[in-house]
C-alpha cells in the first residue's frame, strides 16, 4: 500500500512541477484586453501556438487554439497592464514573444492558461530554450 501511495503522490508532484513552460518564440497576430463573467482576461493571439502540440494536445483543437491568456477575478492587476504593454511593445517593435503556459490550466473562453511573457531577439531563442 505505501508504494502504492508513493507512485501515486510521484506521478502528482512530477505532473504539477511540469505544468508551466515556454512556449514560442512566436509573432503576436493579436493583443485582447476584455472582461468575461467577472474575470479580467488579457490574451494573445498567434498562429504559432497551434503548433505547440502540448497545449493544444492538453487543451483541444478548438477556436482558442491559436490564444493563450492570463485571467482573474475581478479588476485589472499590475501583472496584467505589464505584461500588455511588454506585449504591445513587442509587438510595435517587430519582436517575438516568448509566452509561460500551462497548457493543464484551459479555459473555453481563453485556451491555456498564460503566466508569464518575454520579448526577445533571435539570439536569446536557444538561451531561453535551453532553460526549460
Amino acid at each position: 500500500m505505501k508504494l502504492i501511495t508513493s507512485f501515486i503522490l510521484m506521478m502528482i508532484s512530477a505532473s504539477v512541477w511540469a505544468s508551466p513552460r515556454w512556449i514560442g518564440p512566436f509573432e503576436i497576430s493579436a493583443i485582447n484586453s476584455w472582461e468575461h463573467q467577472g474575470k479580467t482576461v488579457l490574451s494573445v493571439i498567434s498562429e504559432g501556438i497551434e503548433e505547440v502540440d502540448d497545449v493544444v494536445g492538453v487543451c483541444g483543437k478548438s477556436e482558442q487554439s491559436k490564444m493563450v491568456s492570463y485571467w482573474l477575478e475581478g479588476q485589472p492587476d499590475l501583472r496584467g497592464g505589464q505584461w500588455l504593454a511588454l506585449l504591445m511593445a513587442a509587438n510595435a517593435g517587430g519582436s517575438e514573444v516568448m509566452l509561460l503556459v500551462d497548457p493543464y490550466n484551459c479555459s473555453s473562453f481563453g485556451g491555456a492558461y498564460m503566466s508569464g511573457v518575454m520579448a526577445v531577439e533571435d539570439e536569446v531563442n536557444d538561451y531561453v530554450n535551453n532553460l526549460y
